[in-house]
């Protein structure tokens, strides 16, 4: 965080808040800065920093909107008439969740900028008592997100419908689905129902596609995965199969017979994998997307590819035509052809199959409504695709490999400094080296990094998300390296929050280790 950052966050923290509407719309506890305004709970996350920085650098005054009377400029640090505000013809402004709105000089309300992934809903109190709510999700512009559930009602209805049940919390998750038997699970959010809006709808936050396992994972084969309770930790366990266990470790159960699992990914009770059989002589190789239920049963294959087989001499060889990267996103199932490394999608059943882009890429990660990803084409610089339009956008200049996105942060590998792990917040514009290790597959989990260390002979090793928790050398030039936690040779490594989980490149095994080191077991 800049200086000039620190100092007006220190300023606003000295002054009284009040909860009016303030002069052109703009809510109170806002900051103004040029022509855009942010609400203070969107400035104070981190991966916004570095675009509030810029505005500074950019705008010449910087005004913080106490309410509808009161307007303090923090360069001067005195107070100034709301006109001051209300003479820009516009400004943009973005609350807490980063949603934009329009304020427009004269008016009292601020124009929703609607954006291709959002919901709104309205809470009302039902028959008069405070814990009964009626929940209104009047529209959603999530793809396939045609009917809506509460957490704690069984009850599923049509966008644009209620739900009326007994809340006893400040917030509820909101559950979309493409059809009405609530068996495709699209998205998730959460809406605030501590209070009641009446007919004026509101933002339902952290909206996002319900994925079928993390990128970190998908990046790294894909061998574990589990469902949104955490309960089931579905596994690539003896002779390449697919196994469920509980997290506790009980009630182990083999899923497939005979099949190389990889990809795997979890979506509500749907299951998905992707199965290769090997080549032989006069046969090509089949590679394919297989679905079921997550007790194993219904299984079938809803796509597959092929490994285009021939001869050169007396030399068998096999041509890649299958599928890498395999991540479900709500109704659709992205993947990069191994191929020639384009970027495509298909329908969860197996249907649509079209490709996004012929641009090779490698490392996808799904966030809203984009495809973040390394685009080889292009030197291995990173990448948006809008998936919705396809168009696709450089986020940085940087050169970058096993690329994770999480919590607004792009971490990945930095071609440009020897290897070394970095952090980029998702405007591309703050960028930090976390680690001078050589750090390959990496896998971003909760608060916790961790990597296979080419430094160190590919041992699995471990730092804290923002960098911290590493050990520090003193060379000629202090240096900061992670925490080993475990001396086996390792290429691919999964984590579900509390533990890591790491094969060799043959993936003959499947290791578990908890965060802290302790609890080795062998996955069987």
């Amino acid at each position: 965080m800049s200086k000039k950052l620190l100092g007006i966050i220190a300023a606003i923290s000295v002054t009284a808040y009040s909860s009016s509407v303030s002069a052109m719309a703009i809510p109170s506890h806002s900051i103004v800065i040029g022509n855009k305004a942010y609400s203070i709970d969107y400035i104070v996350k981190p991966a916004n920093y570095g675009e509030v920085n810029t505005q500074i650098l950019n705008g010449s005054n910087v005004y913080y909107v106490v309410n509808s009377s009161t307007v303090k400029d923090l360069f001067s640090n005195a107070y100034v008439s709301p006109s001051v505000i209300d003479s820009v013809p516009t400004i943009t402004y973005k609350d807490g969740d980063g949603e934009q709105y329009i304020a427009r000089s004269g008016s009292d309300y601020l124009e929703h900028v609607v954006s291709p992934f959002m919901a709104v809903a309205k809470v009302e109190i039902g028959n008069g008592l405070s814990l009964f709510k009626k929940i209104t999700v009047t529209s959603a512009t999530v793809p396939d997100a045609r009917y809506f559930r509460v957490s704690g009602s069984s009850y599923i209805k049509a966008v644009g419908d209620f739900i009326q049940t007994t809340i006893s919390d400040s917030s509820v998750n909101v559950y979309f689905y493409a059809d009405s038997t609530g068996n495709n699970l699209v998205a998730r959010g959460t809406l605030d129902v501590s209070t009641s809006t009446g007919a004026i709808p509101k933002n339902i936050s952290n909206l996002q596609y319900v994925l079928g396992n993390s990128s970190g994972n998908i990046n790294n084969s894909g061998l574990v995965a589990t469902d949104e309770d955490n309960q089931w930790i579905y596994y690539r366990g003896t002779g390449g199969n697919l196994f469920r266990v509980k997290s506790d470790g009980v009630d182990r159960k083999q899923l497939t017979s005979a099949h190389d699992a990889k990809y795997i990914n979890v979506v509500g009770d749907e299951l998905y994998y992707v199965h290769t059989t090997p080549a032989t002589k006069t046969v090509p190789a089949t590679t394919g997307i297989y679905k079921m239920r997550v007790d194993g049963s219904d299984a079938v294959p809803i796509m597959s590819g092929t490994k285009n087989v021939g001869t050169m001499g007396s030399l068998v060889y096999s041509n890649t035509a299958g599928m890498e990267d395999v991540i479900v996103a709500g109704d659709w199932i992205y993947y990069i052809n191994s191929g020639d490394k384009s970027l495509h999608r298909v329908n969860v059943d197996g249907y649509y199959d079209s490709c996004i882009s012929t641009s090779q890429y490698t490392d996808i990660n799904i966030v809203k409504n984009y495809i973040y990803a390394v685009n080889q084409s292009d030197h291995n610089k990173i990448y948006k695709i809008d998936l919705n339009g396809y168009a696709a956008t450089k986020v940085s200049d940087v050169q970058a490999k096993h690329l994770n996105v999480v919590n607004g942060y792009m971490y990945y590998r930095n071609y440009s400094d020897n290897e070394k792990l970095y952090r980029m917040d998702t405007d591309g514009i703050e960028n930090k080296k976390l680690c001078d290790d050589k750090v390959f597959n990496l896998n971003v989990c909760g608060d916790t990094i961790y990597y296979k260390n080419d430094s160190d002979g590919d041992r699995l090793y471990k730092i804290g998300a923002d960098g911290t928790g590493g050990q520090q050398v003193l060379t000629p030039v202090p240096l900061t390296k992670g925490t080993k936690l475990a001396n086996d040779v390792v290429e691919y490594v999964n984590a579900i929050d509390p533990n890591v989980y790491f094969a060799p490149a043959n993936m003959s095994t499947l290791t578990s280790i908890a965060k802290d080191g302790s609890g080795r077991t062998v996955m069987k």
